[in-house]
């Protein structure tokens, strides 16, 4: 850690704030608050600025006097713009506003708002020291060279020193003759090769020719060109006596079909239609309108059902049933 923890709070929160100065000392980590840190005669801004530049660390005291608070919300514009590591200490339950939530929205809080926040100054101090080791990580070391790379390495450079060394002994010097080209040999003419203008082969280069298979002649008679004339003959007598065997079982097929459809149509127009009774209708109507409690509807069919049938005396009780709800 730097040489001191920064304590932002609001003069309101002077109890609080102190109380965690003495625990933070206590356990070996030196603080900076205000006006405590402050001599007379220095300028208040400067020293301030000075002091969060300076610490290792930025406690604040978070509550609703903080929030309205604009020299802590100064302070923590500063740790914030510097890098430095916060931690809010929550000893309210208010509502965090947007602009607090801007500044404070990736940072671990720690939750104080119960009877006894004193409790919870441990982890002020644990919130510290993981948040320092983790910013003061060293960067990982890279990665040595194994030995089949070393090997490699080695030995292309023997080779590029071998062959530097045998260009500069065959070289001819300056009073040294060049060698004389030796005589060229006659050779048999050769058979130029038909292929598409392959052009001549470079140094350390492989050339690939395609082969070309020949194709093989197609089959000059298929199989039905190559049979006899005998076997032609028995052939279309077979097929002649299939196509007669097969168009009378078709012709049959159908008639029988439409046979079918004949009788099923007859039988649907055959069926007889029951008879439709208008008294058992309006017996009917006049039930499911008294079962659905329109006992209105259901009192005029009976009515009408009473001047047709005067003698059935089960219209009276459902005449009657129905006067009753009206």
């Amino acid at each position: 850690m730097d040489s001191h923890i920064f304590i932002s709070y609001s003069t309101q929160d002077r109890d609080i704030a102190f109380k965690i100065v003495e625990y933070l000392e206590a356990h070996g980590h030196p603080c900076w608050i205000a006006p405590r840190n402050i001599t007379s005669g220095m300028d208040y801004t400067d020293v301030i600025n000075d002091a969060i530049e300076e610490c290792s660390g930025l406690v604040l005291v978070f509550s609703e006097k903080a929030m309205g608070s604009q020299f802590v919300k100064k302070e923590l514009n500063a740790a914030v713009s510097s890098n430095k590591t916060i931690v809010p200490f929550k000893i309210t339950t208010a509502e965090v506003t947007k602009g607090w939530q801007f500044l404070l929205g990736n940072v671990q809080w720690i939750d104080a708002t119960g009877r006894n926040p004193e409790k919870r100054f441990g982890e002020i101090v644990s919130g510290l020291e993981s948040r320092a080791v983790a910013s003061v990580a060293p960067p990982p070391p890279p990665p040595k060279p194994s030995k089949k790379g070393w090997i490699a390495g080695a030995v292309a450079g023997a080779v590029v020193l071998a062959a530097g060394v045998a260009a500069l002994v065959l070289l001819p010097g300056k009073d040294t003759p060049a060698a004389e080209p030796a005589p060229a040999v006659a050779t048999a003419p050769t058979e130029a090769v038909a292929t598409d203008t392959i052009p001549a082969p470079k140094r350390d280069t492989i050339v690939i020719t395609k082969v070309v298979e020949k194709e093989r002649p197609e089959k000059k008679r298929t199989t039905q060109e190559a049979a006899t004339p005998a076997k032609q003959e028995t052939a279309k007598k077979e097929t002649a006596k299939e196509e007669s065997t097969e168009e009378p079982k078709q012709e049959a097929k159908q008639e029988t079909k439409q046979e079918t459809k004949q009788e099923t149509k007859q039988q649907s127009t055959e069926k007889p239609k029951p008879a439709v009774d208008p008294h058992a209708q309006k017996m009917n109507k006049a039930r499911r309108y008294m079962n659905a409690g329109k006992y209105g509807a259901a009192l005029r069919l009976f009515e009408e059902l009473k001047r047709e049938n005067p003698s059935d005396k089960t219209l009276d009780g459902l005449i009657s049933e129905c006067r009753k709800h009206l």
